[in-house]
């Protein structure tokens, strides 16, 4: 049954504005003037217009301005359509059962204000009843007899989950359905379940708030990192100092336990063992008075997949990059990217391995076919890095038609400098420079002997004392392609024998990779699809198809003992619910009428301005 209201009714009192036409109207009196004139014969005879079409022509424009007003009124006053009350009232009972709610005592006395909301409901009123959470779930449907309802509460189990009233609120309004009654919440009005800027939608129940005493204090196991001969815990600890058991498991056996004093606040527990190369860290504390759900939280120790990094060169070794090779995998080992060399030849292979989003160091061309440049084309736009290394061993005619021209990295022939030029930094906003800090500045102590002329390209990172560019970036496509003017080999300039050298290289082919960082940690309620969203151990299949382990953890932010004061908390829901008992329907954007309501004005006055003229015109030929 559809009704509706206003969003805007102080605007009724502009309709107040209708007296003006009716008032001119009133007092308007035609007196024609009175003309001397010689002889009346030369005057063409007309018979009089009728005083009475007069009056219905003048009724008609006053209706006509009259009925415009009203109609601008209320289009301001923005009219909307909404569900009119129906049916028999309703008294929905809402619980909290997020983890805030789980301490033995708090069960209970949720269970028990949830049992007498049932009971004190009027005789006539249906009952539902939610649970919610992080999302609303429905216990009892409305219709379902009080011993069902009761019943339905015996059932309820807190979950590690957070508080979000709204998602409560929603399954409350859709029961409600326009009828009247009550909306009795039953909660610890936690601070943090409130969305800050997601509007509560009108119930149209009134509003009744049980509240539910927090614990006296919590203690809550909010991280868990490590290093290579300790892994850390950050234990929180809300109320007073209190004795705790922090243990450390490694794939399910328990390798440390540490008895510490958990001050108020945070506090660091450090277990001196070396973690292992992959596996499972938990840390689990015990805790006198909190939430159980907060006291463990677990840590992935298997080390991240590493971004491939493609060295292409004109043989697979090649003393001239001995440098760059011990910068990226130093002494052979592991380093930041999976490091893998290749020949120029490879890349005319029907399967070049260039996968989208990857990185690949060009610093050799022989024997680089027209293929390979296809290869290497697809490779940067489909989201790729290249980075251009303007060494002895790069043809500058086939680096410039890598991009069929477009861009044209404007490589040049090898210069000798008379003396020697320094670097000078550019743009140090580049990712690939801010992300060295206070390092970046010994980049302006490199000295050059020999460099190519290049483009300027579509930024422009470093350049020589003389302005000339020495380090740009190109945008191709989705991908980027980074154009060094010198060698890194350590002939034509001593970057290499820098410090910095290897840390630069490692930002430099970091800006240069597309790829999303692979998330494995999660809290509930952000598990991606197929992973359940309850804490623990979980296996995610990758785009790649390949299996890779996660964990999910409880949300920190729910063992925030913060509350929000009792007449606080009831202001957060519509003001028209708090104990009025009125049903008050949300607008529907689409059913609001105020354009409708307003063309009709516009045509309304549209058509009094021609009947006017009309009028006016049929005066003047009389």
């Amino acid at each position: 049954m559809l009704g509706w209201s206003l969003l805007a009714p102080a605007f009724l009192l502009g309709g107040l504005a209708i007296a003006v036409p009716i008032v001119l109207h009133l007092l308007r009196r035609e007196r024609l003037p009175r003309v001397p004139f010689s002889d009346t014969r030369f005057l063409k005879q007309r018979a009089p217009e009728p005083r009475r079409r007069r009056r219905l022509d003048d009724l008609l424009l006053l209706a006509m301005r009259v009925a415009a007003l009203l109609l601008l009124v209320l289009a301001f006053a923005r009219p909307y359509l909404a569900d009119a009350p129906t049916g028999q009232a309703i008294t929905v009972v809402l619980v909290d059962t997020s983890f805030s709610m789980s301490t033995p005592a708090q069960v209970t006395e949720a269970r028990d204000l949830a049992v007498s909301a049932i009971d004190d409901a009027p005789a006539d009123h249906l009952v539902a009843v939610v649970a919610f959470d992080s999302e609303a779930r429905l216990l009892a449907d409305v219709g379902s007899s009080r011993a069902a309802a009761r019943a339905a509460v015996a059932s309820v189990e807190p979950r590690p989950r957070a508080t979000r009233y709204r998602a409560g609120a929603v399954a409350a309004a859709d029961l409600a359905a326009g009828r009247d009654g009550r909306l009795v919440v039953i909660t610890d009005r936690q601070a943090t379940g409130w969305s800050p800027g997601i509007p509560i939608p009108s119930l149209g129940l009134s509003v009744e708030v049980l509240p539910v005493a927090p614990p006296p204090g919590n203690l809550a196991v909010t991280d868990v990192g490590h290093e290579p001969d300790a892994i850390l815990a950050t234990v929180v600890r809300t109320g007073a100092p209190v004795e705790s058991a922090v243990s450390l498991e490694l794939d399910g056996e328990t390798v440390a336990t540490l008895d510490v004093t958990v001050e108020p606040g945070a506090n660091t527990v450090r277990f001196p063992v070396a973690a292992e190369a992959s596996g499972v860290a938990l840390v689990r504390a015990t805790d006198p008075d909190g939430f159980e759900a907060d006291n463990v939280r677990r840590h992935l120790l298997d080390p991240l997949p590493r971004p491939r990094v493609q060295l292409v060169t004109d043989q697979r070794r090649d003393a001239g990059l001995l440098f760059l090779e011990q910068a990226l995998a130093p002494d052979g080992g592991v380093g930041r990217f999976a490091l893998e060399r290749r020949t120029v030849a490879s890349l005319s292979d029907d399967d070049a391995g260039l996968d989208p989003g990857g990185v690949a160091i060009l610093a050799g061309t022989t024997r680089l076919t027209r293929r390979g440049r296809a290869h290497l084309d697809a490779f940067v736009r489909a989201g790729g890095g290249l980075l251009v290394v303007g060494g002895e061993a790069v043809d500058s005619a086939l680096v410039n038609g890598l991009f069929a021209g477009e861009p044209d990295l404007g490589v040049g022939a090898v210069e000798t400098f008379a003396e020697p030029r320094t670097l000078l930094l550019a743009e140090r906003r580049h990712p690939s420079l801010t992300a060295l800090g206070g390092l970046a500045a010994a980049l302006d102590r490199v000295r050059f002997s020999r460099a190519r002329p290049i483009a300027e390209g579509d930024v422009v990172l470093a350049r020589f004392d003389d302005g000339a560019p020495v380090l740009v970036e190109h945008l191709v496509g989705r991908g980027r392609v980074l154009v060094w003017a010198s060698d890194l080999a350590g002939e034509w300039n001593d970057l290499p024998r820098q410090p910095v050298f290897a840390p630069w290289l490692t930002e430099a082919l970091a800006s240069l990779s597309t790829e999303t960082p692979l998330v494995r940690a999660f809290l509930v309620r952000e598990t991606p699809p197929g992973v359940a969203d309850r804490p623990g151990v979980a296996s995610l299949v990758t785009e790649g198809g390949e299996q890779q382990r996660i964990v999910v953890n409880a949300d920190p932010a729910e063992s925030d003992l913060s509350r929000l004061e009792p007449g606080d908390f009831e202001r957060r829901f519509p003001a028209a619910n708090l104990g009025s008992g009125m049903p008050v329907s949300s607008p529907t954007p689409d059913d609001w009428l105020w354009r409708y309501l307003l063309a009709a004005a516009l045509v309304l006055l549209l058509a009094e301005g021609l009947v006017a003229s009309r009028r006016a015109g049929w005066a003047e030929a009389g």
